[in-house]
């Protein structure tokens, strides 16, 4: 086995992590976000609705650099 067998499982692993906490971003459940809720809980002048735009740009950004490195077609960076 090589890495290349091992890369889809991988990129379909992190897209679905993704999308779930994009999900409980968007529902308000940040239980499973321990740094998230750590800073929040130092600072409680910063409320989770201020920030949680923020998050799902982080994590959509995430999802685009995971594309990009991880292409469906491996080709697709070596045209």
């Amino acid at each position: 086995m090589n890495l290349y067998c091992y890369t889809p499982k991988y990129v379909v692993y992190q897209e679905k992590k993704l999308r779930t906490i994009k999900s409980r971003v968007y529902s308000g459940n940040i239980d499973n976000l321990t740094n998230v809720s750590e800073f929040l809980e130092e600072d409680s002048s910063i409320k989770f609705e201020d920030i949680s735009e923020l998050v799902n740009e982080h994590s959509t950004n995430l999802e685009k650099l995971f594309n990009q490195y991880f292409p469906e077609d491996i080709r697709v960076n070596y045209k």
